[in-house]
């Protein structure tokens, strides 16, 4: 495939899915289930013929990989549609450092809450803004639009060596009592767990910074106050740092000789997001 149509990617579909098979080829039935698409896939990985004939690498993708398919996938598709945030946040915590996921959101859960908390999870996405069981007609929602372009200014302008290539560490902690966001419904049904108007998440960038996101959910401001202490986050040394509150398009020291320790209040506008970076001195 990657010879005769010269790509760059390959998506491979539910490839867990027949890992319910037999994985003894001994046995003499058809499929050798989740041994053999490993096998497979150990196979596409390593091979010189994974280099394009433009000399690019390419990205192998696939859903519902779970950890048998750790070190053949660069990117994963997952629904994070679980009932319980807190499962999302060990899977993240888990796996982070070793697949990139993405993700997809649903007709019957609320595009900016569910969007918005796959973002400060670390995982790309959404993939189906065109979709129009989505988005309810056939060209994207410009809001939906906007909000897309928003996230993604902010992943790269000072997001991405944590979202997407830091650790996941403990969140701060919400000192104030914020109304809940409802989360819409999985398609059995089932009610998701609502979340607060605010969320959090904190990150280990590779070079030792941290960075705390605080993202508003709701449709209205919300005034709230957070507490930070780097002691809770296990690190393996503290020290003092020069404390940042990061926007797009804009940085505010807020304080140059910090014991990594920040309690204070702040406001967001709806569907916005700041980042409170400590880096040490």
């Amino acid at each position: 495939m990657i010879q005769e149509y010269d790509c760059y990617g390959m998506y491979y579909d539910q490839v867990h899915v027949s890992g319910e098979e037999c994985g003894d080829p001994s046995h003499g039935h058809p499929g050798e289930g989740q041994l053999s698409n490993r096998r497979g896939q150990s196979i596409v990985r390593p091979h010189p013929a994974r280099e394009s004939r433009q000399g690019e690498k390419i990205v192998f993708s696939s859903k519902y990989w779970y950890e048998a398919y750790i070190g053949t996938c660069d990117i994963a598709l997952q629904q994070y549609n679980t009932a319980h945030t807190r499962r999302e946040f060990i899977s993240q915590v888990i796996y982070h450092d070793y697949l990139q996921t993405y993700g997809y959101a649903y007709l019957s859960q609320p595009f900016f809450s569910y969007v918005g908390s796959l973002y400060l999870a670390g995982v790309y996405g959404p993939t189906n803004l065109a979709n129009k069981n989505n988005i309810g007609g056939d060209q994207p929602n410009p809001d939906r639009l906007n909000f897309i372009h928003y996230l993604s200014d902010c992943r790269q302008a000072f997001g991405i060596k944590y979202l997407n290539l830091g650790a996941r560490l403990r969140n701060p902690v919400i000192l104030t009592n914020l109304p809940l966001i409802d989360r819409g419904q999985k398609r059995s049904g089932e009610r998701l767990k609502p979340m607060p108007a605010i969320i959090t998440s904190a990150w280990e960038a590779e070079n030792g910074d941290i960075g705390c996101f605080f993202m508003n959910l709701s449709n209205e401001p919300q005034a709230f106050e957070y507490e930070i202490d780097l002691s809770r986050f296990a690190l393996d040394s503290l020290g003092t740092y020069t404390v940042t509150k990061r926007q797009l398009g804009q940085d505010t020291i807020l304080h140059d000789n910090n014991p990594g320790q920040v309690r204070t209040g702040d406001e967001l506008e709806s569907s916005k997001l700041f980042l409170i970076e400590f880096q040490k001195r």
